[in-house]
């Protein structure tokens, strides 16, 4: 299933008015640092689950994953950032907007997004009748979400097709986010985000592999494992002695070792193989495909990730600073080179110009004449 055939941002982060067009099962994006690769998985994060609060949080505070908490930035802060600004008012407060969109199966057709600052007491914790050295004066954000819902039947009321699904949370500068819904947050489009560090947390894996174990799917973890150890017999999450529960792996040499023995490249495709499963008709972003991956083994890689892709319905879209990866990545589709598109973003004046590249022309710019399409 595709679940999205064309996508523009007309404002995210520092995008304006980018679409892109003819958007295959696997879409490639490359370009320079700070062209805009991130910021289009970012976009259709948000864009796949624009109701729910807490994948904004999570797309804000994603990449500042590298750093402490002492160094991070606050959650007002950091989700300020993806508002392209409107103005900033007399009193210094800042607003700003979202605006994406899309063509394709996706029943989400249009999301925008406002973000607007103020000073003034967090009314929850007047109403919980909080201590009062815990009410005081401060900076928050209120942020109005509204995503417009095909549904095929014009409404009694508005004569339009659409049912506007409505979200609207706060933010405040010195408190832990919090959000209570009183029914359960409706999934809009199942999708999973890999960043370049998504296989150092392994607490985000476990339920995945628990629900495939019942599933008997384990199989296919281990096959896609052994592109890079062959030797691997099985994987289980253990608990052993007085240490917190991991992944183990059953290695025909060494036997029974913790999954970081083997180095970051195992992690890494163990989270990508369970990230497919756990997305099933849904969408996969991955940042920068080949971290941790030696370039030897990036074509066997690819071809067992496209195939689960394939078997479970699930668009992939994914970045790349790699030649290598973009080889892999096409010899992995000889025989389906449709199912790929790629894009080069580039950075003009300040505006991020795109360039479509179907899977077939992708293939004679690299074989025939050996071009850099990065």
């Amino acid at each position: 299933m595709q679940h999205f055939d064309q996508f523009t941002i007309h404002t995210f982060r520092g995008i304006r008015e980018l679409t892109l067009e003819g958007l295959g099962q696997v879409n490639l994006l490359v370009g320079m640092n700070n062209s805009g690769k991130t910021s289009i998985l970012e976009a259709l994060a948000v864009y796949c689950q624009a109701n729910n609060p807490i994948e904004w949080i999570r797309v804000a505070q994603r990449r500042d994953g590298r750093g402490n908490n002492l160094a991070r930035e606050t959650i007002l802060e950091s989700i300020k950032w993806l508002f392209p600004q409107i103005k900033i008012d007399s009193n210094q407060f800042y607003e700003g907007s979202i605006a994406l969109s899309s063509q394709g199966q996706f029943n989400i057709h249009q999301v925008n997004a406002n973000f607007k600052e103020f000073i003034g007491y967090n009314q929850k914790l007047i109403d919980q009748e909080s201590n009062s050295n815990d009410i005081y004066e401060q900076k928050g954000a209120d942020i109005l979400i509204e995503a417009n819902q095909y549904t095929n039947q014009h409404s009694l009321f508005s004569g339009s097709p659409y049912n506007p699904i409505n979200t609207k949370f706060q933010i405040w500068e010195n408190e832990p986010f919090r959000y209570r819904s009183l029914k359960p947050i409706q999934t809009l489009l199942s999708t999973y985000f890999i960043s370049p560090i998504s296989h150092w947390f392994e607490e985000t894996q476990k339920n995945t592999f628990s629900e495939i174990v019942v599933e008997n799917n384990r199989n296919e973890l281990i096959d896609i494992l052994h592109a890079i150890e062959p030797n691997i017999k099985n994987i289980e999450i253990l608990q052993l002695a007085n240490s917190a529960a991991k992944f183990y792996v059953d290695h025909k040499k060494i036997g029974l070792a913790p999954i970081n023995t083997f180095g970051d490249g195992l992690r890494r495709i163990l989270t990508i193989a369970l990230a497919i499963q756990s997305v099933k008709g849904g969408v996969l972003l991955i940042d920068e495909m080949e971290t941790a991956i030696h370039q030897s083994v990036l074509s066997s890689i690819f071809s067992k990730v496209v195939n689960l892709c394939k078997k479970y319905d699930v668009q992939l879209f994914l970045t790349t600073h790699s030649l290598e990866a973009v080889d892999a990545l096409i010899s992995a589709n000889q025989s389906d080179l449709d199912s790929i598109s790629g894009y080069r973003l580039d950075l003009k004046d300040q505006q991020t110009i795109v360039k479509r590249y179907s899977g077939d022309l992708l293939q004679r710019l690299r074989y025939e004449r050996g071009l850099d399409v990065r």
